[in-house]
């Protein structure tokens, strides 16, 4: 089939076979890729939106996205694409993209804290520019009784590395909250702009105070 993506035109053939995209040639300004089957559409356009494909093309015909390793995050689990031009991983539907794959624990955990900090900044800079605020200083550490701790004085928001293990929609219910502890926001102002804002807030409330109880108790 063929794709046309900001003027570039790609063939791409599907193969069950294909460990990852390879640039097969380039023939009258057409790309030509073989393409793993279990890469959706919308990965590849995410992809090669962020390839420069027209200088790889002439350099190296080689040239492979990794999609054979797995991870578990965010309560799901992610096909790990490796694109050694990228600065920051990000995760595109049901991949995760990143400039290496870990091969060490302290690869894998370093790889997490990166995916987490880039999903906190996300959140919690939707509501930087809902609610005209900014936040100087976010930080990721392994936090003993809470899932975030907060701090006025240096506008600084704290969020325990194990949330790495949450679900995405939880995370953003509890960026959220962070949020509102920081601004010392009424139950009345939080409450409308959860019902705005956050998707099922009221049942990610529910387990939030479920698993705090149990850590605070300790």
């Amino acid at each position: 089939m063929y794709i046309e993506i900001e003027g570039q035109t790609y063939d791409i053939s599907i193969r069950d076979t294909e460990k990852g995209v390879t640039i097969m040639g380039q023939k009258d300004g057409i790309i030509q890729l073989a393409v793993p089957a279990q890469l959706s559409e919308g990965e590849l356009i995410t992809y090669l939106k962020s390839t420069p494909f027209k200088k790889l093309a002439k350099s190296d015909r080689s040239v492979k996205l990794e999609t054979s390793t797995t991870i578990a995050l965010f309560d799901s689990t992610f096909t790990v694409v490796v694109q050694k031009e990228l600065l920051n991983p990000y995760i595109a539907g049901k991949s995760l993209y990143t400039n290496l794959n870990p091969k060490s624990k302290a690869g894998l955990n370093n790889l997490l804290e990166q995916v987490l900090m880039q999903e906190l900044k996300q959140r919690i800079g939707f509501w930087e520019e809902k609610l005209g605020i900014l936040i100087d200083s976010i930080y990721i550490r392994k936090l003993k009784t809470n899932f975030h701790t907060v701090c006025t004085n240096s506008s600084r928001l704290t969020f325990d590395k194990n949330l790495i293990h949450k679900s995405r929609e939880y995370l953003a219910y509890l960026c959220a909250v962070a949020v509102f502890d920081y601004l010392q926001m009424d139950d009345s102002i939080r409450e409308q702009l959860a019902n705005q804002h956050i998707k099922d807030w009221k049942h990610h409330q529910k387990v939030f105070l479920y698993e705090l109880k149990p850590q605070v108790n300790r």
